[in-house]
């Protein structure tokens, strides 16, 4: 219980750190799973009634971070991609970058990382405009990727 007059210890609301390639960072509230799936493919070889399962093609899901503050480098990051895309091109490897996934424990220390590959911003969702607040707020950011991989900690 804390005593009246004593520093009360608010944990932060921020537990995912983003942190991109040549760009910036960010923080968020929420991080959505890091999911992948491989088709199954059925392979049958002459007469054979019986088929033989086999891996087919792999898909990531996109990654959606939600609630949260950036560098203003991030907002540039989607408008690029934006106006290479509005150009009439399909963004290339130029514009994706690899990011990491920080999640942090109450304290702010480093509970897990997890690395993104090929990471482009899909959606960018900026919320309710608070002139109580000097911070970039974005409400959700979704990140498409081609692949992702738990980093060690050398601790």
């Amino acid at each position: 219980m804390t005593l009246i007059g004593e520093e009360r210890k608010i944990h932060r609301a921020y537990r995912f750190l983003v942190e991109v390639d040549d760009i910036g960072s960010g923080k968020f509230t929420t991080c959505s799973a890091l999911e992948t799936e491989a088709e199954e493919t059925m392979l049958r070889e002459g007469g054979d009634p019986v088929g033989i399962k086999v891996p087919g093609l792999i898909t990531v899901s996109d990654v959606t971070l939600t609630r949260g503050v950036a560098d203003y480098d991030l907002f540039e990051w989607f408008k690029q991609v934006y106006d290479y895309t509005k150009q009439g091109g399909v963004p290339d490897e130029e514009l994706m970058r690899n990011a990491e996934v920080v999640q942090l424990d109450r304290d702010q220390s480093e509970l897990r990382r997890w690395a993104l590959y090929f990471a482009w911003p899909k959606k960018l969702k900026v919320g309710e405009w608070d002139n109580n607040s000097s911070d970039p707020q974005m409400e959700e950011v979704v990140l498409s990727i081609r692949g992702f991989d738990r980093v060690q900690n050398n601790a």
